[in-house]
């Protein structure tokens, strides 16, 4: 019977999906895994953004949007619960803004808007779990390649001084999203 995977005793293969909209923290392993699953979530919207910000041949216009969704990814990565909340609101304003006014948007950004969100939870579960175990963040083995440097060593190095210029950037994208929202919404009211 458990040969054949129909013992209770057999644990059940971990869902891909929840794991990724609804991650578990039990080991230092996870809180890792959380950081690292919203950096790359947020370096994609940046990308994405800067590609469809040159396809559209705005892509001067689009940078300080790549630039804040990459910052943003940076302050996840560092376990900055205000740079999670923060880039989870400006995302769904966004959304908002893409739908309503620009009459545009899609599934991918209702997954992005899900992932951002999953990212909330898992950087306050992450923060709380940090405090509880009191450790601190692992230290860096010698020999990393490329990508490890990438996503582990550089937010590291960029956070510390990039974070004011996230602070601005948030505050700016928050004002132009909520002017837009405004400036859309005032010739429905008549």
């Amino acid at each position: 019977m458990q040969i054949l995977g129909l013992s209770e005793s057999t644990p059940k293969p971990e869902n891909r999906l929840k794991n990724l909209v609804w991650p578990r923290v039990q080991y230092p392993e996870d809180v890792d895994y959380l950081g690292s699953q919203g950096f790359w979530v947020c370096i994609v919207i940046a990308l994405f953004t800067l590609l469809v910000g040159a396809f559209r041949h705005q892509a001067v216009s689009s940078s300080p949007d790549a630039l804040y969704f990459y910052l943003a990814g940076v302050g996840i990565r560092q376990r900055s619960r205000f740079a999670a909340v923060t880039v989870f609101l400006i995302y769904f304003l966004s959304v908002i803004v893409a739908i309503w006014v620009m009459h545009t948007g899609g599934i991918a950004s209702l997954f992005f808007l899900a992932l951002l969100l999953s990212n909330v939870r898992g950087t306050w579960v992450a923060h709380r779990f940090v405090a509880e175990q009191s450790s601190h963040q692992p230290h860096l083995p010698r020999d990393t390649s490329l990508m490890q440097k990438f996503t582990d060593l550089l937010p590291r190095i960029v956070w510390p001084v990039g974070k004011w210029l996230y602070y601005a950037l948030a505050v700016l994208e928050l004002v132009g999203l909520s002017t837009i929202l405004f400036r859309g919404s005032t010739p429905l009211r008549r």
